[in-house]
């Protein structure tokens, strides 16, 4: 993929949501996690950000964090099913004949 299809697209943006404290952002690579955020007016001045390998902890511009290629991480949702063929009981389970 091209690098003018990639900003035509919006990939790579990153949004005031993704950096909110606690999110996750990702190079694709390596993992980061938003621990602070410092607003001025109308925009994020500076993004405090722990790499989840060394847990080294670096304040960032955002045009820094653009210039990384980072994006946000979605959380996946959580599914509370339970597959039929699993028993809930505490009974253990006869064995297969």
């Amino acid at each position: 993929m091209s690098v003018s299809i990639v900003h035509a697209l919006g990939i790579g943006e990153l949004s005031r949501r993704a950096l909110v404290p606690g999110g996750y952002l990702t190079d694709g690579r390596r993992l980061f996690r938003v621990v602070s955020r410092f607003e001025g007016d109308r925009e994020v001045v500076l993004v405090g950000l722990e790499d989840c390998s060394t847990f080294e902890v670096r304040a960032l511009l955002p045009r820094e964090l653009r210039a990384m290629g980072l994006r946000g991480v979605r959380r996946a949702p959580v599914l509370e099913a339970v597959p039929e063929d699993v028993s809930l009981s505490r009974e253990p389970a006869l064995p297969c004949r």
